[in-house]
This record gives C-alpha cells, sequence and structure tokens, in this order.
C-alpha cells in the first residue's frame, strides 16, 4: 500500500492494483501540484460535501468510471446524477477486494451545503486502521 498526501484534505492510496482517491480537491487547491488528468481513480471516498472536499469528483468520476463512496444522502445525490455508488448509512461499511470503508459520524459543519452531515471514514486495508 503507499499512501500520497496531496494537500488540504486529498489523499491518495494505491493498493492492490487499485487507485483510491480522498476528498479529490485539485482544482484550486494552493497545496498541490497535480492535475486532474494526472489520476485515473477506480474509487473516490467522499467525508462531505464541501467543494474543497469534493473538489474534482464530477470529472474524475466520469472520466475514470470510479465507483463514489459516500454516506447515503451525497450517495443518492450521485446516484440521480449517473455514477456509480456505494452510500452505507452512518455506522455502515462497505466491502471491498482490496478492504473496508466505514462510515462514522464526524463533527464538523456543513453551512451552506444541501447534502448530508460531515462523515469520518475508517478504512481498514491490509490490516491497518486509516482514519480520515
Amino acid at each position: 500500500m503507499k499512501i500520497t498526501w496531496h494537500g488540504h484534505a486529498f489523499i491518495e492510496i494505491q493498493v492492490a492494483g487499485k487507485q483510491i482517491l480522498i476528498d479529490p480537491f485539485i482544482t484550486g487547491n494552493p497545496f498541490t501540484k497535480t492535475k486532474p488528468e494526472d489520476f485515473n481513480p477506480d474509487y473516490i471516498l467522499l467525508t462531505h460535501s464541501h467543494h474543497d472536499h469534493v473538489g474534482d469528483t464530477e470529472e474524475l468520476a466520469k472520466k475514470s468510471g470510479a465507483t463514489i463512496v459516500t454516506e447515503m444522502d451525497m450517495a443518492n445525490d450521485y446516484a440521480q446524477k449517473g455514477f456509480k455508488v456505494e452510500g452505507p448509512n452512518y455506522g455502515g461499511t462497505v466491502h471491498f477486494d482490496w478492504g473496508d470503508v466505514k462510515i462514522i459520524p464526524a463533527w464538523h459543519t456543513t453551512a451552506n451545503v444541501p447534502l448530508g452531515m460531515a462523515t469520518g471514514l475508517a478504512l481498514t486495508i491490509e490490516g491497518k486502521l486509516i482514519y480520515m
């Protein structure tokens, strides 16, 4: 497993031949030198709907066919737009061949955004627990 921080909350994980992006705020992120075209994700994980976390999700998912993993309200919105999604409710876990993602309530405002509450993501990959 390789984990790369690309600035702000944007994390890339490479594991088992998969590219996983968490909160892919790329365009407009002053802390990254990357561009959306540098990535071809299999999965995009989102903690909440603030623009500096959702970032380039739609562009990346359209290009790559990535599955978007986020809490149920946001997942339903993306599904209505035609994206592949996994949207467990708080406390729910989604199992993948590379690991598990559990959606956990998090304390963070979602003022001025219409979708869902903030979440933490507990990833279990290769026997390690990673919390976002």
